[in-house]
């Protein structure tokens, strides 16, 4: 899927975790690591039980200190 449309998709539904969660490992694989904790940290607070985000957050962290 391109990466243009998960962008229109966050101005249609800014609070879609799942492609918010898309997205962040789509900015992670770009090494765009601060864009990806945006969109993680958004994830968190919209839902917190989610424990795959807490994974890619420490990913991200741990490759951001590169």
């Amino acid at each position: 899927m391109n990466f243009n449309v998960f962008l229109l998709r966050k101005k249609l539904d800014p609070e879609n975790v799942h492609n918010l969660n898309k997205r962040a490992i789509i900015y992670y694989v770009l090494r765009d690591y601060d864009k990806a904790l945006l969109d993680i940290d958004k994830v968190i607070q919209l839902d917190i039980s989610n424990i795959l985000v807490y994974y890619y957050k420490q990913e991200v962290i741990s490759m951001a200190c590169f």
